[in-house]
């Protein structure tokens, strides 16, 4: 329940660490809440995305061009779309399963992508699809890490 103490103790005071040495270990948890009012500032810290780095690619569809994606350690990115009419900046978020998100305008339109990234550490691609609200344009997207 929330409020209560976990009551986790552990003292390894008494193990021998070689040469006749005491160990010295010892740990106690007791300011760990067992419930949901848990104690922030030892557990809030913020997850790094597996998938952090630079990526490159490119979109194909009704429009095509190139796509540059930099994924911060947050999971926040920004993806630049270098296109017929010019570069457009978008934002967005990656969770740490590689389900993307990211939204921005061209003109008073808004361009959504979504997608999602898998691979090995440092080899990582992501594929999805993008769509132009409003106007029945979109098509897919394709990104390789690069650093």
């Amino acid at each position: 329940p929330a409020g209560r103490d976990a009551g986790v103790a552990f003292d390894a005071s008494g193990i021998d660490a070689g040469e006749g040495r005491d160990a010295g270990l010892r740990a106690d948890a007791a300011g760990i809440d067992s419930g949901s009012s848990r104690d922030a500032a030892a557990f809030d810290a913020v997850p790094v995305s597996p998938f952090t780095g630079s990526y490159e690619g490119t979109y194909t569809g009704s429009v095509s061009g190139t796509v540059s994606l930099e994924i911060r350690p947050d999971g926040s990115l920004t993806m630049e779309i270098s296109g017929p009419r010019g570069v457009e900046r978008h934002d967005g978020t990656i969770r740490v399963d590689g389900a993307l998100n990211a939204e921005g305008t061209i003109g008073s339109l808004m361009v959504r992508f979504t997608g999602r990234f898998a691979g090995p550490p440092g080899a990582h691609t992501g594929t999805g699809e993008w769509h132009i609200d409003g106007t029945g344009g979109g098509g897919t997207w394709q990104l390789h890490q690069v650093a």
